[in-house]
Protein backbone atom coordinates (compact mmCIF):
# COMPACT_ATOMS: atom_id res chain seq x y z
CA UNK A 1 0.00 0.00 0.00
CA UNK A 2 1.25 3.35 -0.95
CA UNK A 3 2.05 6.10 1.24
CA UNK A 4 -0.37 9.20 0.27
CA UNK A 5 1.02 11.10 2.79
CA UNK A 6 2.23 14.94 1.85
CA UNK A 7 6.22 15.10 2.04
CA UNK A 8 8.43 17.72 2.08
CA UNK A 9 12.10 17.99 1.51
CA UNK A 10 15.08 19.42 1.89
CA UNK A 11 17.90 18.98 -0.80
CA UNK A 12 21.14 20.75 0.08
CA UNK A 13 22.40 21.38 -3.16
CA UNK A 14 19.29 22.95 -3.98
CA UNK A 15 18.76 25.20 -1.10
CA UNK A 16 21.95 26.11 -1.48
CA UNK A 17 21.71 27.63 -4.55
CA UNK A 18 18.69 29.23 -3.84
CA UNK A 19 19.50 30.62 -1.22
CA UNK A 20 22.89 32.02 -2.52
CA UNK A 21 20.98 33.23 -5.36
CA UNK A 22 18.91 35.40 -3.39
CA UNK A 23 22.01 36.28 -1.44
CA UNK A 24 23.90 37.73 -4.53
CA UNK A 25 20.40 39.56 -5.48
CA UNK A 26 20.35 41.18 -2.40
CA UNK A 27 23.86 42.20 -2.41
CA UNK A 28 23.52 43.43 -5.87
CA UNK A 29 20.21 45.73 -4.91
CA UNK A 30 21.69 47.32 -2.31
CA UNK A 31 25.13 48.57 -4.14
CA UNK A 32 22.87 49.50 -6.56
CA UNK A 33 20.74 51.54 -3.69
CA UNK A 34 23.81 52.82 -2.47
CA UNK A 35 24.74 53.75 -6.12
CA UNK A 36 21.49 55.84 -6.16
CA UNK A 37 22.10 57.42 -2.84
CA UNK A 38 25.24 59.11 -3.65
CA UNK A 39 24.58 59.90 -7.01
CA UNK A 40 21.30 61.18 -6.92
CA UNK A 41 19.68 64.55 -6.19
CA UNK A 42 17.35 63.03 -3.61
CA UNK A 43 19.42 60.88 -1.30
CA UNK A 44 16.13 59.78 0.41
CA UNK A 45 14.62 58.13 -2.06
CA UNK A 46 12.42 54.97 -0.18
CA UNK A 47 14.09 52.28 -2.22
CA UNK A 48 17.26 52.90 -0.92
CA UNK A 49 15.86 52.00 2.88
CA UNK A 50 14.40 48.84 1.39
CA UNK A 51 17.29 47.38 -0.09
CA UNK A 52 20.46 48.45 2.11
CA UNK A 53 21.87 45.57 4.09
CA UNK A 54 22.75 47.61 6.69
CA UNK A 55 18.99 49.31 7.16
CA UNK A 56 16.66 47.62 9.90
CA UNK A 57 13.03 46.37 9.19
CA UNK A 58 13.43 46.12 5.14
CA UNK A 59 13.86 43.11 2.64
CA UNK A 60 17.25 41.91 3.39
CA UNK A 61 16.67 41.98 7.55
CA UNK A 62 13.92 39.44 6.96
CA UNK A 63 15.80 37.59 4.77
CA UNK A 64 18.61 37.23 7.25
CA UNK A 65 16.18 36.39 10.26
CA UNK A 66 14.39 33.56 8.45
CA UNK A 67 17.85 32.32 7.21
CA UNK A 68 19.13 32.26 11.01
CA UNK A 69 15.26 31.05 12.51
CA UNK A 70 16.25 28.05 9.57
CA UNK A 71 19.62 27.57 11.31
CA UNK A 72 17.84 27.35 14.76
CA UNK A 73 15.63 24.67 13.20
CA UNK A 74 18.11 22.49 11.73
CA UNK A 75 20.00 22.72 14.95
CA UNK A 76 16.95 22.07 17.03
CA UNK A 77 16.26 18.94 14.65
CA UNK A 78 20.26 18.16 14.96
CA UNK A 79 19.86 18.06 19.25
CA UNK A 80 16.44 16.13 18.57
CA UNK A 81 18.91 13.36 16.69
CA UNK A 82 21.09 13.22 18.82
CA UNK A 83 19.13 13.27 21.99
CA UNK A 84 17.41 10.19 20.53
CA UNK A 85 20.83 8.64 19.88
CA UNK A 86 21.64 9.31 23.81
CA UNK A 87 24.16 11.19 22.45
CA UNK A 88 25.81 12.78 25.57
CA UNK A 89 27.02 15.84 23.70
CA UNK A 90 23.52 16.74 22.82
CA UNK A 91 23.01 19.97 24.54
CA UNK A 92 25.43 21.25 22.37
CA UNK A 93 22.79 21.18 19.67
CA UNK A 94 20.97 22.83 21.56
CA UNK A 95 22.95 25.88 23.20
CA UNK A 96 23.87 26.28 19.33
CA UNK A 97 20.60 26.82 18.61
CA UNK A 98 19.70 29.22 21.04
CA UNK A 99 22.14 31.25 19.79
CA UNK A 100 21.13 31.07 17.04
CA UNK A 101 17.74 32.09 17.69
CA UNK A 102 19.42 35.31 19.80
CA UNK A 103 21.32 36.51 17.01
CA UNK A 104 17.86 36.41 14.90
CA UNK A 105 17.02 38.14 17.70
CA UNK A 106 19.69 40.32 17.71
CA UNK A 107 19.32 40.77 13.60
CA UNK A 108 15.44 42.03 14.19
CA UNK A 109 16.00 44.18 17.27
CA UNK A 110 19.28 45.13 16.89
CA UNK A 111 20.57 44.37 20.19
CA UNK A 112 24.20 45.20 19.72
CA UNK A 113 23.40 48.33 18.49
CA UNK A 114 21.23 48.54 21.70
CA UNK A 115 24.64 48.00 23.24
CA UNK A 116 26.73 50.25 21.44
CA UNK A 117 24.14 53.04 23.14
CA UNK A 118 24.64 51.78 26.63
CA UNK A 119 27.91 52.19 26.18
CA UNK A 120 28.20 55.41 24.84
CA UNK A 121 29.13 57.03 28.38
CA UNK A 122 32.34 55.06 27.98
CA UNK A 123 35.68 56.75 26.76
CA UNK A 124 35.79 56.60 23.21
CA UNK A 125 38.53 54.85 22.08
CA UNK A 126 37.93 55.67 18.61
CA UNK A 127 39.93 53.31 15.80
CA UNK A 128 38.76 49.74 15.58
CA UNK A 129 36.74 50.10 18.98
CA UNK A 130 34.75 52.78 17.48
CA UNK A 131 31.91 50.78 17.92
CA UNK A 132 31.97 49.47 21.63
CA UNK A 133 30.46 46.47 20.88
CA UNK A 134 33.11 45.24 19.15
CA UNK A 135 35.03 44.39 22.29
CA UNK A 136 32.36 42.34 24.18
CA UNK A 137 31.14 41.05 21.20
CA UNK A 138 35.24 39.74 20.36
CA UNK A 139 35.94 37.79 24.17
CA UNK A 140 32.22 36.46 23.36
CA UNK A 141 33.05 35.14 20.38
CA UNK A 142 36.76 33.56 21.70
CA UNK A 143 34.89 32.13 25.05
CA UNK A 144 32.20 30.17 22.44
CA UNK A 145 35.34 28.96 20.63
CA UNK A 146 36.56 27.57 23.48
CA UNK A 147 33.62 26.17 24.53
CA UNK A 148 32.67 24.61 21.12
CA UNK A 149 36.02 23.02 20.43
CA UNK A 150 35.70 19.65 21.91
CA UNK A 151 32.27 19.20 20.75
CA UNK A 152 33.26 19.97 17.03
CA UNK A 153 36.28 17.99 17.22
CA UNK A 154 33.50 15.14 18.03
CA UNK A 155 31.32 15.73 14.70
CA UNK A 156 32.09 14.44 11.33
CA UNK A 157 35.07 15.96 9.28
CA UNK A 158 33.03 16.54 6.46
CA UNK A 159 30.55 18.64 9.13
CA UNK A 160 32.86 20.30 11.34
CA UNK A 161 34.89 21.35 8.44
CA UNK A 162 31.85 23.29 6.45
CA UNK A 163 30.31 24.81 10.12
CA UNK A 164 33.68 26.47 11.10
CA UNK A 165 34.07 27.56 7.55
CA UNK A 166 30.30 28.75 7.45
CA UNK A 167 31.13 30.47 11.13
CA UNK A 168 34.36 31.70 9.98
CA UNK A 169 32.96 33.44 7.32
CA UNK A 170 29.99 35.12 9.43
CA UNK A 171 32.53 36.00 11.99
CA UNK A 172 35.00 37.36 9.87
CA UNK A 173 31.72 40.04 9.11
CA UNK A 174 30.41 40.66 11.64
CA UNK A 175 33.15 41.54 13.71
CA UNK A 176 36.21 41.61 10.84
CA UNK A 177 34.40 44.28 8.93
CA UNK A 178 32.47 45.74 11.59
CA UNK A 179 36.26 46.63 13.29
CA UNK A 180 36.93 47.47 9.81
CA UNK A 181 34.16 50.01 9.43
CA UNK A 182 34.63 51.16 12.56
CA UNK A 183 37.75 52.57 12.13
CA UNK A 184 36.94 54.30 8.91
CA UNK A 185 33.79 56.05 10.45
CA UNK A 186 36.32 57.26 13.51
CA UNK A 187 37.87 59.44 11.22
CA UNK A 188 35.71 60.05 8.13
CA UNK A 189 32.24 59.49 9.49
CA UNK A 190 29.67 57.15 7.89
CA UNK A 191 27.64 59.08 5.34
CA UNK A 192 30.02 57.96 2.48
CA UNK A 193 30.39 55.39 -0.26
CA UNK A 194 33.48 53.82 1.10
CA UNK A 195 31.77 52.90 4.45
CA UNK A 196 28.78 51.87 2.92
CA UNK A 197 31.01 49.57 0.71
CA UNK A 198 32.49 48.25 3.79
CA UNK A 199 28.94 47.63 5.52
CA UNK A 200 27.51 45.79 2.23
CA UNK A 201 30.85 43.18 2.53
CA UNK A 202 30.10 43.01 6.02
CA UNK A 203 26.39 41.94 5.69
CA UNK A 204 27.38 40.19 2.50
CA UNK A 205 29.65 37.86 4.82
CA UNK A 206 27.16 37.31 7.40
CA UNK A 207 24.40 36.12 5.23
CA UNK A 208 27.08 33.82 3.11
CA UNK A 209 28.05 32.72 6.55
CA UNK A 210 24.50 31.38 7.40
CA UNK A 211 23.93 29.96 4.11
CA UNK A 212 27.09 27.70 4.10
CA UNK A 213 26.15 26.49 8.08
CA UNK A 214 22.89 25.83 6.43
CA UNK A 215 24.07 23.70 3.70
CA UNK A 216 26.47 21.88 6.40
CA UNK A 217 23.28 20.84 8.62
CA UNK A 218 21.02 20.05 6.31
CA UNK A 219 23.89 17.42 5.02
CA UNK A 220 24.36 16.17 8.04
CA UNK A 221 20.51 15.47 9.27
CA UNK A 222 20.44 13.68 5.34
CA UNK A 223 23.95 11.53 6.08
CA UNK A 224 22.71 11.05 10.01
CA UNK A 225 19.13 9.99 9.55
CA UNK A 226 18.06 11.13 6.37
CA UNK A 227 14.73 12.62 8.22
CA UNK A 228 13.20 13.98 10.94
CA UNK A 229 9.55 13.30 11.51
CA UNK A 230 7.22 15.93 12.76
CA UNK A 231 3.86 14.64 13.66
CA UNK A 232 0.63 16.52 14.75
CA UNK A 233 -2.03 15.13 17.27
CA UNK A 234 -5.47 16.43 17.89
CA UNK A 235 -6.75 15.73 21.63
CA UNK A 236 -9.16 13.57 22.37
CA UNK A 237 -11.71 15.58 24.11
CA UNK A 238 -15.32 14.46 25.61
CA UNK A 239 -18.02 16.17 23.33
CA UNK A 240 -20.07 17.67 25.78
CA UNK A 241 -17.37 19.16 28.45
CA UNK A 242 -14.57 19.72 25.79
CA UNK A 243 -11.80 18.45 28.10
CA UNK A 244 -9.64 15.71 27.40
CA UNK A 245 -11.39 12.53 27.32
CA UNK A 246 -10.60 10.10 30.83
CA UNK A 247 -8.35 7.30 31.11
CA UNK A 248 -10.28 4.71 32.24
CA UNK A 249 -8.32 2.89 34.96
CA UNK A 250 -6.93 -0.49 34.22
CA UNK A 251 -8.88 -3.39 35.01
CA UNK A 252 -12.16 -1.42 34.01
Amino acid sequence: MNDSRPEFRIEASRLTWILGTLVAVLVLASLGAQFVRFHSADPNIPVVKKFYLDEENNLPTFFSTLNLLLVCGLLGAAAVQAGWRRDPHARYWRVMALIAFLVALDETASLHEALNRRLTGLPDWGGIFHFAWVLPGSILTVGLAFFFWRFLRRLPVWTRRRIMLGGAIFVGGALGLEIVGGSHASRFGEDNLLYSLIVTGEEALEMVGVVVVIHALVTHLARTSAEVRLTFRESKVTPEAGRPAAVPPTGA
